[in-house]
């Protein structure tokens, strides 16, 4: 997914004022130590199976011999991974897809997976079956070890097309998955013009009897040409733009965690373009896939399918009996790529099975033990050649190694000089629209749907900054730091609605410092948003050491105006504000955020307060409104509520919204991760809507 970046620079300028006092210089933080390497790295994920086709676990490092261009190398880093099967995965969550999966808290993850549908070379009936198998995967497989991102070859998912672990952006993604460009259901199929444009006489008789058929008139034999011309020229151009798109993937998926994976969705598309056969796209895909770590499993989403010729859905093939043996080698064409790209990167292809989401739990059960081989490439002066590797288990030759194929020795380095070239706000920008935060900063950022009669805006952003990983200068008994923050919205569509970006410098005291390192610092803004799904992205630079830190939240903005009934964000209160949430903005906040979870002491109350969006034309709209809440840890409810009328926890009222909250005692909560949810029922018309926060009791 592209993203361009315009971000409106407004330099505002906010510094805290105290009066200064004399206290002992703090010691920064040690920096991680940099290891420079002369050369790239090359991982090479092997999974190894036995005569029965299962698993092997336990081989040692002495185990295995690695080749490249049949000469040995020597593995410098070497692990065995395994990813928890199916007694691993989470609970199916709620298929409601306004309600939110309960949360616990983050791990890191074991699997990083792209679901990559091709929707230029997908039929109707393909993209529909698909989306029911990624329902079901989504709804059934999904791991809460997996971090997953849908990506569509036409159009852009925007925001959903990101790496998540959160239900709702997947259903959300699946559900806005459309179909790309008429497909050609003619007989005249790129194989055939292939063969047309390579003067194979049978092929252009085969061909004229097919657009004699179709278009009810014999053509000469110059327009069966250009038409098999233009026919190449088509194909080319949709292949060229899938397979950009899936190195571009696999680019982004370097270094991200765990295994990576790649399930691939499509019909199939053809290698053949004006000239003969292109290879070598596919080949720069494999490349790139196999410098990234990342494996390609390829599945046939059209399953099950009835020979072409007897499709009734198609045109007439003609009456030259020749055409189906040009058919039938069309049909293993259109398998030549997507079988390229999975075996060339240690993966393998789904063929004929109409049990897609089955055929995406065994490409995962496939990888649950694998082994990750490092070594340093040769530099030799070989840079237009691909290099291929062999991986082999040592005394087993009955041991099958799937693992990747080679790599394109051209590209070596290419990503590192293009790094080198970016200035430190560029590295910041492409940072914020990264894959994954970077941590190398703790940036915490929360995004909260509220509005009211009394303010236009309608979300709120809070960005909590981890004061212990910043570095300080002491002058004149004060701590001092500047950090550079820029903050960009996104909508669903991937564009850019509003971009910021503050400076921020600190001034500080001994105390507040001791009491910022617990706490953290507070940075908030509202936005004046429409209707829709939005993320805001926020990246932070420390302006001393050039470290980035980013994050980024989901919000959505209901439309008011079709909705009877909606419920703002809950939000969580510091115990020592009041129910207004209001306190200074750069503040350091009483609450401790661990992990994007905000912590409270078992001595404090939980304060929380929400709003409530209903049809406020009826007299005493209160009354006909209850109100349950529940605590909950993981799928154990701890502690709730049952219905009660909202006006006993009613706070407020304007000609917008009804606003509601209470104070909970969390004395007797052990110390862990709890979620609060809340539901708001219509007695009137039975409509429920309800939100949920997580939160966490210290130790």
């Amino acid at each position: 997914m592209r993203i361009g970046l315009w971000i409106v620079l407004l330099g505002v300028l906010l510094t805290a004022t105290e009066p200064r006092r004399s206290a002992a210089q703090t010691k920064p933080p040690e920096k991680d130590q940099t290891i420079k390497l002369s050369t790239e790295l090359m991982e090479v994920r092997a999974v190894v199976t036995d005569r029965q086709g299962k698993l092997v676990d336990g081989l040692a490092k002495e185990d295995f011999e690695v080749l490249e261009n049949n000469r040995p190398q020597a593995v410098s880093f070497f692990s065995i991974e395994r990813v928890a099967g199916r007694d691993g995965l989470s609970p199916p969550a709620d298929k409601d897809a306004g309600k939110i999966a309960p949360v616990s808290p983050p791990k890191t993850p074991s699997r990083t997976i792209a679901l990559f549908v091709d929707t230029l070379h997908l039929s109707t009936t393909s993209l529909l079956s698909m989306k029911q198998a990624l329902r079901r995967y989504v709804n059934e497989q999904l791991s809460d070890e997996d971090l997953v991102a849908l990506i569509p070859t036409t159009g852009t998912l925007g925001l959903v097309g990101q790496f998540t672990r959160d239900r709702r952006i997947l259903r959300y993604a699946i559900e806005k998955l459309g179909p790309g460009p008429s497909s050609n259901d003619s007989f005249f199929t790129p194989y055939l013009a292939a063969m047309v444009d390579r003067d194979d006489p049978d092929a252009l008789r085969v061909a004229t009897s097919i657009l004699a058929a179709e278009d009810r008139l014999p053509p000469p034999a110059s327009y069966v040409r250009s038409r098999a011309r233009q026919i190449l020229s088509d194909a080319a151009y949709q292949t060229r733009t899938t397979l950009l798109t899936l190195k571009a993937v696999a680019e982004a998926m370097a270094g991200l965690p765990g295994q990576r994976l790649i399930v691939m969705f499509s019909d199939g598309f053809t290698l053949w373009e004006v000239g003969g056969q292109n290879t070598s796209e596919v080949q720069s895909v494999v490349s790139r896939a196999v410098r990234s770590g990342v494996t390609i499993y390829s599945i046939d989403a059209g399953g099950l399918r009835p020979p072409s010729m007897f499709d009734v859905s198609r045109p007439n093939a003609g009456s030259d009996p020749r055409i189906m043996s040009y058919t039938n080698a069309s049909e293993r064409d259109l398998q030549d790529g997507v079988n390229a790209l999975a075996r060339d990167t240690g993966g393998e292809p789904f063929f004929n099975t109409n049990d897609l989401a089955g055929a995406i739990q065994k490409a995962l059960d496939k990888n649950r033990v694998y082994y990750a081989l490092a070594y340093y490439p040769s530099t030799a002066n070989d840079k237009k050649s691909f290099r291929q590797i062999t991986v082999r288990v040592k005394n087993h030759p009955e041991y099958k190694v799937r693992s990747q194929k080679g790599y394109l020795a051209a590209e070596l380095g290419k990503e590192k000089k293009a790094e080198q070239a970016l200035t430190p706000e560029q590295r910041l920008v492409q940072a914020i629209v990264a894959p994954l935060p970077v941590t190398t900063l703790g940036v915490v950022v929360e995004a909260d749907y509220l509005e009211s009669e009394a303010d236009e805006a309608q979300v709120s952003l809070q960005v909590n900054l981890d004061a212990e990983r910043l570095e300080y200068r002491e002058k004149d008994g004060r701590y001092l730091f500047a950090l550079q923050v820029v903050t960009v919205v996104f909508d669903s569509s991937g564009k850019r609605v509003d971009g910021h970006t503050e400076t921020i410098d600190g001034n500080l005291l001994p105390e507040r410092l001791a009491l910022a390192k617990r706490t953290g610092y507070r940075y908030a803004r509202r936005f004046t948003l429409k209707p829709g799904l939005y993320q805001i992205r926020v990246g932070a630079r420390e302006t001393s050491t050039d470290r980035i830190g980013t994050g980024w939240a989901l919000v959505e903005v209901p439309n008011l105006a079709r909705q009877k009934l909606a419920m703002s964000s809950i939000l969580l209160l510091d115990s020592k504000r009041d129910a207004s949430g209001s306190a200074p903005a750069q503040e350091p906040v009483g609450s401790k955020f661990v992990e994007g979870i905000r912590f409270y002491r078992k001595s404090d109350f939980l304060p929380y307060y929400f709003r409530i969006y209903c049809d406020l034309t009826r007299s005493t709209p209160e009354a006909q409104l209850l109100m349950q809440t529940g605590i909950f840890q993981g799928d154990k409810m701890v502690g709730q509520v049952s219905w009660q009328p909202v006006s006993a926890r009613q706070l407020g009222k304007d000609r917008k919204s009804i606003a509601a909250g209470e104070e909970i005692k969390l004395s007797s909560l052990p110390p862990g991760v709890y979620e609060l949810r809340v539901a708001i029922k219509d007695s009137t018309s039975n409509r429920i809507a309800n939100q949920s926060v997580v939160f966490g009791v210290e130790p």
